[in-house]
Parts: structure tokens; C-alpha cells; sequence
């Protein structure tokens, strides 16, 4: 492309440059003056190899790359909206995330973990603990319309999918066909139904399917067993739970006080989440039911509360047990999904099953091929992690390397990484993004995983997508002050915006990179 304009790269980049330029890159630090002075001694010819590899190797690299991929997800240790409250486990998620780049894992499991590491990986708690990511929804949690909550919720994640994973607005689609796009407002809700039996969990047992199912079975003999006492109980304790609410009942639909009114442990998946946003707000406490229940009933509340007590010491444990802000499901019939006319939440249309969006799955390939781990969960967010994951998807290894390489050249091939749309400008060079991303899902054909002889595959592995970059002649050239004034007029008449990276553009650092700057030169960075 380059010969063709008649152009040609800069010079490659000083030795300044060029470790100034990856150190910042990769941890998004600046280096030490010690660094900077043994890069530029070293007489080596692998230095700059050996620098990329330790770079890569540091601890920062996952706090820097694992930042860029929590703001796509829109990752808060709050929930947002006026009340703000704290979400205590979410920082496991965050966690998760940075381990995952600093360990290399793969990015056709990393996707696979977010979305379905519950149903896929059982017996990782990593796993469990990556699907936080479902449920980084912005949560109101003094909503006063239940439904419309747990629909915008709904609606987030799925507009989320969408634009982190597969480069689409299809966010646009909930209340109308895309008006761009060939996005129907079908695909939409057909995405959105793979996610309509979420649960969220503060717990999760961790254990391989087989003593998952086995625990499973006793856990249900266990409630069972124990229902009798429970249900008479929360009978009795019925009318002093209204008491104890007072007015606040007063603003919910009926559908949801139906919800709350149910034991937990009777709850159907759709009570469980109405109830999630629900319960938090009624204030009920256990002084202020006791406070409520008549003279003549304490009696009989002790001595079921006993039971109940001496019923939960005999709860089966899973083999294994974690806290965090996980997802998770209670059966394998989630909710129904509805397309909704204009998007209103109470406007319900046709029902739909979980479908791939239609531009790029059509007929029956659309069809999500869903099977059922075990009886407790659905298997719908596994056959979306599957297919998301599968190398011939043709928009998810696209959009993951447009983003890489938009990090290290400061715009992607496609402008907006987050919508490959007709919105967007076209790919500047869309064979070399097909290339990349064909390369990035082939097989490993190397053993050396730190090589710079580079396989014919990547094998998913994202810290060898940033050594392929990094070695490009595209990556180590200089700026445009490294052309000579003969050479640039030429350059400048030919593609003044750089479009064929013909020199190194200038970038502005991040407002992370700039506040981590000034303290580590300060001497005041906590590493």
C-alpha cells in the first residue's frame, strides 16, 4: 500500500523513543532513567525482543490491558444511579481480569469464562468468578418500577454483548429495526433470551458435574424434606412481614409482592429477580416482624425457628463453596423473552428463543444449538459462549485485535472499536485486519511461546498479538520529525492523515498513564 502512494516508512524510531513508546504501551508507565540507560547500552541485536518480553512479563501488563478491557465492560465497584451503592465482591471480577491477561489465557476461553464459566468450567473457581461480568449492569437499586429495572438491565447486557464482543450497535434494535444497520429488532431479544435466567449469587458451589449433579440431588432432597417447617413458618410470619414493610409495599405491582411473599427457596427464577430489587428496599428486618407478631403466636414462631435453625445444620454443603459477585440460574426454564413493541417492557410481542444475530448466522445456523449441563441450569449462555468463541466466528477475533492494535497505534483499522457498522468508515486495510485475525485464531505451530520467529497461529494468546505488532516495521519507526523535509512534503500531499502509517502518529496518554507518570517519577507510586 505503501509503494502504491508512493510512500514509504519513517526511520525506525531512537532508542529513547522506542522504550518510552513500549514501556508505556504495555504498562502504561513510564521507564526508569536505569532502564532507559540499559536499553540503549545494550548492543545486542534481540535488546528490543528481551525488552517486549519482560514488559509483557510484568505485573503492570494486566493492571494496564486489563483496565482497557473493564472500561469496555463498564466495570464499577458501585452500582450507580442516585443511591450508589457499593458492590463489596465485584473487585474478584476485576481480579479475574488482571490475572487473565498477566497469565496469557487464551481469548476464545477468556470469552467463554465471562459468559458461561458456571455452566462450562464448574470446577474453576476463576471461571465462577468471570462471569461477574454479566452483571455489571448500572443497578437502581431504590427502583420503584421493578419490571422496567430488570428489563434495562436486560437490555444493557445484551447492547454490551453486542458492541464489546461482536463490534455492533445492536443496542440500537430494542425498540425498533437498527435504522443503519441490518440489525432486526427480532435479533435483539433473541440475544437477550440466552441471559433471562440470570440469577445473581454471592456464593457459587465450585465442583466437576458429577459431584455437582450428586450435590445437587441432595440439596433437593434437603429442601424437600425441610419445606413442611419452612413454609409454615413464613405462613405464620406473613401478615407481620406486611406490618414490618408498612407503606413502602405500596408502590409495587402485585406481581411483584407475589414475589416477595414467596419463600425464597419457592421463588421461580422470575420472583428471584423481582424480588432482588425488591427485598432490598422494604427494610424489612427480624425486630421488626417479631415486633408484629400477635402474643398468642410467639410460641409457636420459636419452636419453628428451632426447627428451621436445626434443619439448615443439616444442609448439604457443596464440595466446594466461594463468595463473589457471580451468576448464576435455578433451573433449566428461564423466563420467557418477548420482543417488545417499542421496547416497552409491557408491551410484550412474539415470544422468541436465543438465536445468533441474523447478519451473520442466517437460517438455520441461527438456531442456537442449546444443551443442558445439568437440570439446574439451562445451557443457553454456554451455546452463546461456544459459538462466540469458534474461530469461524467472523466478528469477535476482528474486534479483539482491532482493539489491540487501536492501543498500541492510537486508532484501530476500524475507527470505532465498538461498532463495525455502516455508521463506521470503512476498514482503512481490511485485508490486513483479516489477516491478523486469521492468524490470531490459528493453532500455535511453535513451542516457544515467547518466540519472535513467529508461528504460523497465535492460538488466541493476545500477549503474542502484541509481540506481532510490536516487531512490525510499522510499530518501530519514528515519528513524523524522522522524515526528512524532501520525503514529507511528498508523504504529506499524499495521505496527510497517516492513513497508511507511513510514521509513528503522536498520542495523547491516558488520564491513568498521566496520574501514574507524575507519581512514579515522584518516587510516590504504590506498585
Amino acid at each position: 500500500a505503501l509503494e502504491e502512494h508512493e510512500l514509504r516508512f519513517a526511520p525506525p524510531a531512537g532508542r529513547r523513543d522506542l522504550i518510552r513508546r513500549a514501556t508505556f504501551d504495555l504498562t502504561g508507565l513510564p521507564p526508569t532513567p536505569a532502564e532507559i540507560s540499559e536499553f540503549v547500552s545494550d548492543p545486542a541485536p534481540d535488546a528490543y525482543e528481551r525488552l517486549v518480553n519482560r514488559l509483557l512479563a510484568s505485573p503492570q501488563y494486566g493492571e494496564h490491558w486489563g483496565r482497557m478491557w473493564l472500561d469496555v465492560v463498564r466495570y464499577a465497584e458501585t452500582a450507580g444511579f442516585n443511591a450508589d451503592p457499593v458492590r463489596p465482591l465485584a473487585w474478584k471480577y476485576r481480579d479475574w481480569v488482571i490475572q487473565a491477561f498477566n497469565n496469557d489465557l487464551p481469548f476464545d476461553t477468556f470469552v467463554e469464562q465471562q459468559i458461561a464459566g458456571d455452566e462450562l468450567f464448574p470446577d474453576d473457581p476463576q471461571a465462577v468468578l468471570a462471569t461477574g461480568y454479566i452483571l455489571m449492569w448500572p443497578d437502581e437499586s431504590n427502583a420503584s418500577n421493578i419490571l422496567l429495572a430488570r428489563q434495562e438491565s436486560l437490555n444493557d447486557l445484551t447492547g454490551n454483548i453486542g458492541s464489546v464482543f461482536l463490534g455492533v450497535t445492536i443496542g440500537c434494535a430494542q425498540c425498533h429495526d437498527h435504522k443503519f444497520d441490518p440489525i432486526p429488532q427480532r435479533d435483539f431479544f433473541r440475544l437477550q433470551a440466552f441471559f433471562s435466567g440470570l440469577v445473581r449469587c454471592d456464593q457459587a458451589p465450585v465442583a466437576a458435574l458429577p459431584e455437582l449433579v450428586a450435590w445437587q440431588q441432595q440439596y433437593d432432597e434437603w429442601l424437600r424434606a425441610s419445606d413442611p417447617v419452612r413454609q409454615e413458618l413464613h405462613k405464620l410470619e406473613a401478615e407481620a412481614r406486611v406490618k414490618a414493610a408498612g407503606d413502602r409495599r405500596m408502590k409495587f405491582p402485585q406481581v411483584v409482592l407475589e414475589a416477595i411473599d414467596t419463600p425464597p427457596e419457592s421463588r421461580t427464577t422470575m420472583q428471584r429477580q423481582l424480588a432482588f430489587w425488591c427485598e432490598r428496599q422494604m427494610g424489612i428486618t427480624d425486630e421488626g416482624i417479631s415486633s408484629n407478631i400477635p402474643a398468642e403466636l410467639k410460641a409457636r414462631r420459636d419452636e419453628l425457628r428451632q426447627q428451621v435453625a436445626e434443619w439448615q445444620a443439616k444442609r448439604p454443603r457443596p464440595p466446594r463453596e466461594i463468595d463473589g459477585m457471580v451468576a448464576g440460574e435455578l433451573d433449566g426454564t428461564p423466563p420467557a423473552t418477548h420482543v417488545l413493541a417499542a421496547g416497552s417492557y409491557n408491551k410484550p410481542l412474539d415470544e422468541v428463543q436465543p438465536g445468533f444475530p441474523s447478519f451473520v448466522a442466517t437460517g438455520s445456523t441461527a438456531d442456537a444449538p442449546i444443551s443442558a449441563p445439568h437440570q439446574k441450569t439451562s445451557g443457553r449462555r454456554s451455546a452463546l459462549a461456544r459459538w462466540m468463541s469458534n474461530a469461524r466466528n467472523p466478528l469477535v477475533p476482528r474486534v479483539i485485535v482491532n482493539r489491540v492494535w487501536q492501543g498500541h497505534f492510537g486508532r484501530g483499522l476500524v475507527e470505532n472499536g465498538n461498532d463495525f457498522g455502516n455508521q463506521t468508515s470503512l476498514p482503512i486495510h481490511p485485508s490486513l485486519l483479516d489477516w491478523l485475525a486469521g492468524t490470531f485464531v490459528t493453532p500455535e505451530s511453535s513451542g516457544d511461546p515467547v518466540s519472535f520467529n513467529q508461528p504460523v497461529g497465535l492460538g488466541w494468546k493476545l500477549k503474542s498479538l502484541h509481540r506481532l505488532l510490536m516487531t512490525s516495521f510499522a510499530y518501530r519507526q519514528g515519528g513524523v520529525g524522522a522524515v526528512s523535509a524532501e520525503t514529507l512534503s511528498t508523504a504529506l500531499e499524499a495521505d496527510p492523515g497517516n492513513r497508511f502509517y507511513w510514521h509513528f502518529d503522536r498520542r495523547r496518554l491516558s488520564a491513568e498513564s498521566i496520574r501514574d507518570s507524575l507519581l512514579a517519577v515522584s518516587g510516590r507510586l504504590n506498585l
